[in-house]
């Protein structure tokens, strides 16, 4: 069997430079991730803000509706007598 002296075997130090590299691309893999969570999470934090507005108008649109109808019934139960 022949040696393989053209290849050699990577030292501590290559091996180190190796990890250190492989960490950071694995830190700017997860910073872009968080990112673009940030930003998804953000437009679905605007969004349940506008709905809750929403929701809030209907409610007050229905109790003044709930009101209004119960002033015409009073005011048509007091005309009728």
């Amino acid at each position: 069997m022949a040696e393989r002296d053209d290849c050699p075997e990577p030292g501590f130090a290559d091996r180190l430079q190796t990890a250190a590299k492989a960490k950071q691309a694995q830190l700017d893999k997860i910073r872009a991730t968080a990112l673009a969570n940030a930003t998804q999470s953000a437009e679905r934090q605007t969004a349940r803000v506008e709905t809750a507005e929403a929701r809030q108008i209907r409610t007050a649109e229905r109790k003044n509706a709930q009101r209004v109808a119960g002033m015409f019934t009073a005011a048509t139960c007091a005309s009728s007598r």
